[in-house]
């Protein structure tokens, strides 16, 4: 007969996708401290031009075994040594490259801008390695940047040269008719590969209602012409076809941030929820049979609360990343920011250096199944001396 501790270690192995825990409970996502302690302390030792702090998370593993990181709106430190930020520089989008000796910033400023005469700035999609070069595309938005006053206008494919990353080219895609009262279709808000594709996914945003929702989109390129949107298939609702204005708006609501996860032999689309309040900090998968879905709200799942919500503090864009995943878990981050102020109106992401970075959490596969809720997290309240006004 077998004893109680070498049961469970029996049971566990034989339910080892499902993520079984030693407190003998349901699986859970957790924090992934090793990542988030990485980012931290290359934050908290940034000199002058390099990365202490960003939102707009994605990643992309290189043929060297090297991951090159994709930020959008980046603080180029130095951080001092209260944890505050007093002479760092924002830019709209940096890279940055891990490798064995830590984090490399490859560039002080912004290294993707529009072409002359383009109005707005790029924010970082997804990309991927084809051809011996990185893809990666960006988002150009548009506006004052005050309370979120900001609008998409278009996307652009950046290609960059290995293994410097040295940047090569930037291309707007065509944008086709736009609807009143819509953004341009978002492509590259994720991509995931796929047998002989890659899919594209992106979004379309509804600005003349109210939350200004954001819908799903589904293209698929051959492998290997990512970079040619002329070669894309485009999901109809009903097929594919080759022409992008028969590209369907799909029943999936998304966040602007997402990504795509291989669970076995399904897949999950893995979001904050798409909520208007920034302050909901459910991260959801929705889950399905194929990479192009449909990815429906029936079969879904809350894998994780972000606990920075309950601070005082938003949360935003989930991405997967497929470089740090694996052995029975997906790693995904989202994004952290805060509109919190002190009572001399500076704000707290300048403070504190820390609130402005990414999370990175690890997810068990068992918690993407239909149904599962993650549990609350732990209640927490904004410290004392920080206000929503000033």
């Amino acid at each position: 007969m077998l004893r109680a501790p070498d049961a469970w270690i029996l049971a566990c192995a034989a339910a080892l996708l499902a993520g079984c825990s030693p407190g003998g409970g349901r699986p859970a996502a957790v924090p992934d401290r090793a990542v988030n302690a990485q980012w931290r302390r290359a934050g908290d030792t940034a000199g002058p031009g390099q990365w202490d702090g960003a939102d707009g998370t994605t990643s992309v593993r290189l043929p060297d075994g090297r991951i090159a990181w994709f930020f959008s709106d980046t603080y180029l430190g130095p951080v001092n040594a209260d944890g505050s930020r007093t002479s760092a520089r924002l830019v709209h989008n940096s890279v940055v490259v891990q490798g064995r000796d830590g984090f490399t910033t490859v560039s002080g400023d912004s290294p993707v801008n529009p072409p002359p005469g383009v109005p707005g700035w790029y924010w970082a999609g997804d990309g991927r390695v084809r051809n011996g070069r990185v893809v990666e595309f960006y988002h150009r938005l548009n506006g004052s940047g005050a309370a979120w006053d900001f609008t998409e206008q278009g996307v652009a494919v950046a290609t960059f040269s290995l293994p410097g990353l040295r940047l090569e080219s930037v291309r707007e895609l065509p944008a086709g008719p736009v609807p009143p009262g819509r953004t341009p279709v978002m492509w590259g808000a994720a991509l995931s590969d796929d047998g002989p594709w890659t899919y594209v996914y992106g979004y379309r945003g509804h600005l003349d209602r109210p939350g200004r929702p954001k819908w799903l989109y589904v293209a698929r390129a051959p492998r290997g012409r990512l970079a040619d949107p002329a070669s894309w298939w485009y999901d109809t609702g009903s097929g594919w076809s080759a022409d992008p204005a028969r590209a369907a708006e799909l029943p999936t609501r998304v966040d602007s941030g997402f990504g795509i996860a291989r669970i076995g032999d399904r897949y999950a689309l893995v979001t904050r929820r798409p909520s208007a309040d920034l302050g909901d900090g459910d991260m959801v998968a929705y889950l399905a049979a194929s990479p192009a879905g449909p990815f429906r709200a029936a079969d879904s799942a809350v894998v994780y609360r972000a606990p920075e919500t309950a601070s005082g503090w938003f949360v935003y864009q989930a991405r997967v990343h497929p470089e740090l995943s694996g052995r029975g878990r997906v790693v995904f981050s989202y994004n952290v920011n805060t509109s919190l102020v002190d009572r001399r109106c500076v704000p707290q992401n300048l403070r504190q250096a820390s609130v402005y970075r990414p999370r990175f959490v690890s997810a068990p596969l068992g918690v993407f199944r239909r149904g599962y809720s993650a549990p609350p997290a732990r209640p927490t309240s904004i410290a004392p001396g920080w206000y929503r006004t000033c």
